[in-house]
Order: structure tokens, then sequence, then C-alpha cells
């Protein structure tokens, strides 16, 4: 279905009640956020609707946020939550030609399971490609014990060298 993207806003946007991020001295950045009001935004969001977090700094300043589909980014997800990591990039600081290689883990958080197990890749981010991450990462109607209690989401973002410059 081809339509517009429309962002959420309002009260129902991503208001989170916190988040944190800090980064291991074996250079993993971990952002941790939680989402109480998880199952209004799923109830409001239409197929494609995406809410952004605030952006988060990982080792080497490289500027990142999270992208959520509460609904589904297409509809092949439509009954998942979908999460993507965005490169959030200033072209005039990095030139047209930027590539960034990246193992990223999302995890989710609940107090009936401690942690999920991490779901992810190691990924180039570069101007084709400035998003990487799972349309299908939380079924909705499947994860009650994840969502009724909001959604705490945990990512861990390690840069790794550049695989293919000489």
């Amino acid at each position: 279905i081809d339509r517009p993207v429309r962002k959420l806003v309002g009260p129902e946007s991503f208001e989170s009640n916190f988040s944190h991020c800090y980064t291991n001295p074996d250079g993993r950045t971990h952002f941790v956020i939680y989402w109480p009001n998880i199952n209004s935004l799923i109830e409001n969001a239409q197929v494609g609707d995406k809410v952004y977090s605030e952006e988060f700094l990982s080792r080497n300043n490289w500027r990142w946020r999270l992208m959520i589909y509460p609904s589904g980014n297409t509809a092949n997800s439509e009954d998942h939550i979908s999460v993507f990591l965005e490169a959030v990039l200033d072209e005039d600081e990095v030139g047209k030609d930027w590539s960034r290689y990246v193992n990223f883990n999302f995890y989710t958080h609940s107090p009936v399971r401690r942690r999920s197990n991490g779901e992810g890749g190691t990924k180039e981010f570069s101007p084709r490609n400035a998003d990487w991450g799972l349309a299908q990462f939380i079924n909705s109607k499947a994860r009650p014990d994840v969502l009724d209690h909001g959604l705490y989401l945990e990512l861990v973002v390690r840069p790794q060298p550049n695989l293919y410059s000489y």
C-alpha cells in the first residue's frame, strides 16, 4: 500500500517515562527506554505510522535514534511492533559517502521475563541504508506478558571497523 507515512503526534506519541544511555569500557552503548502507553500507541496507530525516540550518542559520538512502528511498518507486519535503529547524520559533517558498520541487538524486558534473547546483527549504515531493524520484533497480539506493563526496550550498539575500507 502506497500512502504517505504519518508521524504520530500528541499525547499518544512517544511519551516515555524514562530513557537511559551509557557506554561500557568495551565500547558497547546501551540505550534503555520504557513506554508505559505502548498499548495505547498500538490501538491508535495504523500500519506505517512511526514514532521516534530521542537521539543518543554511541562511542565515537555517532548519533542514533530508534524508529518504532507500533502497528508494523508494512502490511506483512501489521500485528507486530517493528523496531529500527536509524543513523542521524549531518551530511556537512560526514560527507555524502559515509558508512558505518555497527553490531546492534534489541532486547525486551518485562516483570514476567527478565530479558529476551537479542535480535539484530551487524549491518552497514550508509546514505542508501540509514536504518536497519526488525519488521516483526514483537507480536503485539501474542505477547501480553511484555506489553501489559508497558514496553521496556534495550538497544545495544557496538561500532565495528569498516570491513571494506582500504
